[in-house]
Parts: structure tokens; sequence; C-alpha cells
């Protein structure tokens, strides 16, 4: 347990701030649920990568430069 207190934290991003997201990356329309627009704000101000399988948050993250990629 005390390994995940060493890991990173990613910044929180108010509710209150995810409309104003949501309209200043054009993501109304695209699917995304309002977990899914916190999730990648909190990611975007962390400068984070985000992973995920949903086809359509991948677009978003891809679209705003902050996919994971892999090293091969």
């Amino acid at each position: 347990m005390s390994a995940l207190q060493d890991l990173p934290c990613a910044e929180v991003v108010q509710h209150e701030e995810v409309p104003a997201f949501i309209a200043a990356r054009c993501l109304m329309g695209k699917g995304l649920g309002f977990v899914d627009a916190h999730l990648l704000a909190s990611a975007l101000v962390s400068g984070a990568a985000l992973w995920t399988l949903d086809r359509r948050l991948h677009d978003a993250v891809a679209e705003l430069n902050c996919a994971y990629a892999e090293a091969h």
C-alpha cells in the first residue's frame, strides 16, 4: 500500500471548470461524458499522458496530444 503513496498525483480540475474546458476544446458532440472530459482536463493540466480503450475518449486524447505512447 505504501507504494501507491509514492505515485505522482494528477492535478484536480474543479467540476465548475469542466464546462468551460469542453467549450474551449470543442469537445461538445464528440460522444464524451462529463467524467471523460473531467479526466481529460486533469491529464492536460497535469501534463500527463492518458491511456484508454474507449474509442471516443482516445480520439479526443489524440487530438489534444496527450495520448500515452508505448515505447517499442
